[in-house]
């Protein structure tokens, strides 16, 4: 690899670890599950890690590329889903604090509480994504 080559790999290695770095923040909300800010910004930084990786996937063995490629596509889906549906829920919390038409309250509470169990059901994916991340010691590999 001549100068150019690896300059490029150094500048890309610092972006996928600044996206990981981003990522790693925000696990500890995650697993929380109490504001869903965590989940938001953990989902921001794992696209964008997915896609900076493909950018420099020549920089690193394409057995690891893919390996983390896919591990991230597990998580990213997962956090993608439990985030969808915080942000019904939080729509569903305004139209309820605004609304005046009372006829459409309780089948808007249903609702809600339909949606929060949901909820509590994909965090069960999250958490498992996460913990087969680090079962599978990825953070660490794409760290070094």
């Amino acid at each position: 690899m001549n100068a150019s080559g690896e300059s490029d790999c150094a500048y890309g290695a610092g972006v996928l670890l600044r996206h990981l770095q981003a990522m790693l923040v925000e696990e500890p909300g995650v697993r929380r599950g109490q504001d869903l800010e965590h989940i938001h910004r953990m989902r921001v930084a794992s696209r964008r890690l997915r896609a900076a990786l493909p950018l420099f996937e020549s920089c690193f063995p394409a057995r690891k590329t893919a390996a983390w490629g896919k591990a991230l596509r597990r998580v990213t889906r997962s956090l993608g889903a439990a985030r969808d549906v915080d942000v019904q829920i939080e729509a569903l919390q305004k139209f309820l604090a605004a609304t005046t038409m009372s006829q459409f309250i309780p089948g808007m509470r249903r609702l809600q509480v339909r949606w929060s169990q949901q909820r509590m059901e994909l965090q069960k994916d999250v958490l498992k994504a996460l913990d087969e991340m680090r079962e599978s010691r990825i953070f660490e590999k794409m760290g070094t």
